[in-house]
């Protein structure tokens, strides 16, 4: 149920406190994208349809390496946790890290920048909710895509 709750009403407060199924953390290295993908895709409760499930993992991909580039550039030595829950009308990923928030690279235009990253985000998921409070306390993106 608890699942359903953050699926429906994309509630990023609900998503950093409750409990996943998928619960993992990982070095924010240069593998990182791949590993979250790699761990979607064995997440046994992921049941959506091809286009929604291959939106995912873009959208999924995206954060992470956002966590990786942003976050913790240049030194690249800090951790990424990826929360996930599946239901019927759905899945959502929690991808959270504990660098550099995004306030100040929100404004950066081209390729390359965070601005870039939410905006293919928005464009594939059906909810984003970001919190990046300012200075170094991380970021922690709620990505929902609905069946």
């Amino acid at each position: 149920m608890c699942g359903e709750q953050i699926i429906a009403a994309a509630d990023l407060a609900l998503a950093r406190d409750a409990p996943a199924p998928l619960d993992e953390v990982f070095p924010a290295d240069d593998r990182a994208p791949g590993r979250a993908r790699r761990l979607l895709a064995g997440f046994e409760d992921l049941r959506l349809p091809r286009g929604s499930r291959a939106d995912l993992m873009v959208v999924v991909s995206e954060a992470v390496t956002n966590a990786v580039v942003h976050a913790y550039a240049p030194a690249g030595d800090g951790m990424v946790h990826l929360k996930a829950w599946a239901e019927a009308s759905g899945a959502a990923v929690l991808i959270a890290d504990h660098g550099r928030g995004l306030a100040a690279e929100r404004s950066e235009p081209g390729p390359g920048t965070v601005q870039l990253g939410l905006r293919i985000m928005r464009t594939l998921a059906s909810a984003v909710e970001v919190a990046s409070p300012a200075g170094d306390e991380g970021t922690a993106v709620l990505l929902v895509v609905r069946a």
